[in-house]
């Protein structure tokens, strides 16, 4: 913490009153840890990691004596954004929409390179950097006490070294009165869990503007595209709350402490509101500065552009689903394949007393038993094929020999059949026919036992696990992933 940060803070508790340096370690003309005292009522602030604590006494305690809801919700929220500190520089979608959103925010705070800055709920410091190099100093506040840490560890790391952090609520600023050139707020206000809070909010950010200077902020937008998609307030994960604002209730709010210049919903997801701060004398005898205004064109190319980003996140955030939906397609396909193939050897099966077919003529032998689904196009062969086969294949499937001309049901005179029936054991829960991709017509082998099946089969269907289609001894249809394979290692049928 500097000395010239420490000149701006005062007592958050209603005193209003300077902030004295207790004890302290300095480290090159910073306050590194210790101890900030306030004049008027005595309440003690550790400054700890360069960041000095000055949140309010019911939000600074861990058992405060009383609270209201809005403190409840408050803690609430801040105990979230302390757990989800390490999500927000990794939310590839935040840092692309940040590639417009900050631009405006600086477009219309109109920086002065001697101007004094005030960042109203820095977090981890996605614009904090952009802020500091277009401004003589920035004071960034936060009430999560991991924010600030991650934000201090980002600008360290880029050298920055006109910032302070302190942890402060944004309701009750621990700041002198009328101390900032310019006072910026992005993506803070919607998250202030009640009207009277948001009320109390602004104020204070009016309090600590200087007469003539500006406010920047933004908050969420419902408008009448965003209310097709988004709920008008409710809680994200963890508790934290928010409020979409029309822009007529966001101007009202913002009227009632400040000069509202212009209020753009150009970012379709927030607007940004630029607000003066004039004395009533000023107010009355000079005229509106010019603000910045965007014609006709430009806003509709930035709507282009933030349209364009919607819907490049909402192609990634269902792409997942939609592959999902494609595999789960692909895979009902290929089990209705070898239920029709099922049911064709079944039938064959009974008009040959029960017998199975031979290896060589197995698929000739099913598709004389098959009808085509008229006026589709879909001919007989095309049951025998995977849809993520891409051989071009006769098959996607193998016939086992070692079931080949066998009953189920009816034990045969020949002892060869009678050696094959008691090698395979249970015939019923035999593999007959299994998913095999690049498979010739009629295309047999030999498969004793599972791990003979894991060997051969193609497992290409993602359905809780590489997963590939079967038939049964006793002609039903089913399945095995790559799990279940593992788990019958060594095994007969």
């Amino acid at each position: 913490m500097t000395r010239g940060g420490l000149d701006l803070l005062s007592c958050p508790d209603g005193c209003c009153s300077a902030i004295e340096v207790a004890e302290g370690r300095w480290e090159r003309d910073n306050l590194d840890k210790g101890v900030l005292a306030c004049g008027q009522c005595g309440r003690r602030f550790a400054v700890e990691e360069g960041i000095a604590r000055m949140l309010p006494a019911d939000l600074a305690s861990a058992s405060p004596a009383s609270t209201s809801t809005e403190s409840e919700k408050k803690r609430t929220e801040m105990q979230a954004r302390d757990a989800q500190v390490g999500d927000y520089d990794r939310m590839w979608h935040l840092n692309l929409f940040g590639l417009i959103e900050i631009p405006a925010m600086l477009a219309n705070l109109s920086l002065r390179r001697d101007h004094l800055l005030l960042e109203a709920g820095c977090g981890t410091g996605r614009m904090t950097p952009k802020f500091a190099a277009r401004s003589r100093h920035l004071v960034c506040i936060d009430f999560s006490w991991e924010s600030l840490r991650a934000c201090r560890i980002k600008l360290r790391r880029k050298g920055i070294t006109n910032v302070d952090l302190v942890q402060a609520d944004i309701c009750r600023l621990p700041l002198r009165s009328g101390a900032f050139d310019r006072v910026v707020s992005g993506q803070v206000l919607e998250h202030i869990p009640t009207e009277e809070a948001r009320e109390a909010a602004v104020a204070d950010l009016a309090r600590v503007l200087k007469p003539g200077g500006n406010l920047v902020i933004s908050a969420y937008q419902y408008s009448s595209l965003t209310r097709l998609f988004c709920e008008k307030e409710g809680e994200h994960a963890g508790g934290i709350p928010f409020f979409r604002f029309t822009r007529e209730e966001l101007r009202g709010l913002l009227s009632r402490h400040f000069r509202v210049e212009s209020v753009t919903g150009a970012l379709v997801y927030h607007y940004i509101a630029r607000c003066g701060r004039e004395d009533n004398l000023m107010a009355q005898s000079q005229p509106r500065k010019a603000t910045w205004r965007m014609g006709v064109r430009e806003r509709m190319r930035i709507q282009a552009v933030v349209i364009g980003l919607i819907c490049i996140l909402l192609f990634f955030a269902f792409r997942p689903y939609f592959i999902m939906l494609v595999q789960r397609r692909d895979f009902q396909t290929c089990q209705s394949n070898v239920l029709a193939i099922a049911r064709a050897i079944t039938t064959y099966s009974s008009d040959y007393d029960g017998t199975l077919p031979t290896g060589a003529g197995w698929m000739d032998a099913a598709l004389g038993n098959m009808t085509a689904r008229s006026n589709t196009g879909f001919r007989k062969e095309d049951y025998f094929h995977c849809p993520l086969d891409k051989a071009g294949s006769p098959s996607s499937y193998a016939y086992n020999d070692l079931l080949a001309g066998l009953s189920p049901d009816i034990r045969s005179n020949h002892p060869e059949d009678e050696s094959r029936r008691k090698a395979i054991g249970h015939m019923d829960r035999a593999v007959l026919i299994l998913e095999k991709h690049g498979s010739a017509m009629n295309a047999h082998q030999t498969f004793s036992d599972w791990d003979a099946v894991a060997a051969a089969m193609t497992t290409v269907h993602d359905v809780g696990g590489p997963t590939g289609s079967l038939v049964y001894g006793n002609g039903s249809p089913g399945s095995k992933n790559r799990e279940q394979l593992e788990n019958l290692q060594g095994r007969k049928f």
